[in-house]
């Protein structure tokens, strides 16, 4: 008899100190990165077609300044050609008349949820904005809600950099 409790006893340890199949592939699928540590540098871009044609690039950083846009018209010719930069970190970010206070809601490996609040000088009135980041492969999803959603797909760039861009 003391020998079957001493048998059960060790298959019971036996059973219980493994991983199942499921934690060994939930560990394989998650390295433990943040969507900003796993895109650190990752630059994406996207073309506008609407009255005129604009390019917008976004990247993305693990440092204090996590998210930087690029925008500009296609045509580099233009005599009003405009550019825009700029970076942004968590809380308050002044640029010019406004200022946008950034949070960051939620981050896991593949996917970046973002509040700004932009505070105008002169109507006092916050802008509220809701960005979602989904990587999927080279593409980047983002979906933003100011009271109305929109949804468009950006594509991975790898020739160009913030820096080339805004400097």
């Amino acid at each position: 008899m003391k020998n079957f409790i001493l048998l059960l006893l060790g298959l019971t340890i036996i059973s219980c100190g493994g991983s199942s199949e499921e934690d060994d592939m939930d560990r394989n699928n998650n390295n433990g990165e943040t969507f900003l540590e796993k895109y650190n540098g990752n630059g994406y871009s996207v073309v506008f077609d609407d009255d005129d044609e604009w390019i917008t690039h976004y990247f993305f950083y693990d440092s204090t300044y996590f998210w930087g846009i690029h925008e500009d018209e296609i045509d580099t010719n233009a005599s009003d050609e405009y550019q825009h930069c700029v970076k942004f970190k968590e809380g308050n970010n002044p640029n010019g008349g406004y200022n946008s206070v950034v949070s960051i809601i939620s981050e896991e490996e593949d996917v970046l949820i973002l509040e700004i609040v932009e505070e105008d000088d002169e109507e006092g009135d916050p802008y509220i904005y809701v960005f979602t980041f989904e990587v999927d492969g080279d593409n980047l999803n983002v979906s933003y809600n100011d009271g109305e959603i929109f949804n468009f797909t950006m594509t991975r760039v790898t020739n160009t950099t913030y820096n080339e861009l805004c400097n």
